[in-house]
């Protein structure tokens, strides 16, 4: 599915595993081009739903990247996989509501969902200072 060339470390992150991962790297790494492959794998041979994945950034600006990269990916594939259509076009529309941004938006997205469990307003916000 990929053109891209991974080097040894990157290709380990590709390999299979029956766990959460933690990837951190320094900036201009591949970070973003191996968990997009990576969470595009995963999305396409089923192994996980949208809704069963979460990616945390540090910035709106790579948590809205991430998005982007990996609705491209999955309609790559789908160029060239017509007879995966129906399965794809549930990806991507499950990826619209997926757990990707930031520590702050997923955390206050959780919150809203859980107010009630946690004995406090609905209408909860967070204050810049």
């Amino acid at each position: 599915m990929s053109k891209v060339k991974f080097h040894a470390s990157q290709l380990k992150v590709l390999e299979p595993k029956d766990t959460n991962e933690l990837v951190s790297a320094s900036a201009g790494s591949g970070k973003t081009t191996i968990m997009v492959q990576k969470i595009a794998d995963m999305l396409i041979s089923g192994q996980v739903a949208p809704s069963e994945i979460m990616v945390v950034t540090f910035t709106i600006a790579a948590a809205d990247e991430m998005k982007s990269r990996l609705n491209a990916k999955v309609e790559e594939y789908a160029e060239s996989h017509p007879e995966d259509s129906t399965k794809l076009a549930v990806i991507k529309d499950g990826l619209l509501s997926a757990s990707i941004g930031t520590i702050h938006s997923i955390c206050l997205r959780t919150i809203k969902k859980y107010f009630y469990a946690l004995g406090i307003n609905a209408n909860v916000q967070v204050v810049e200072g």
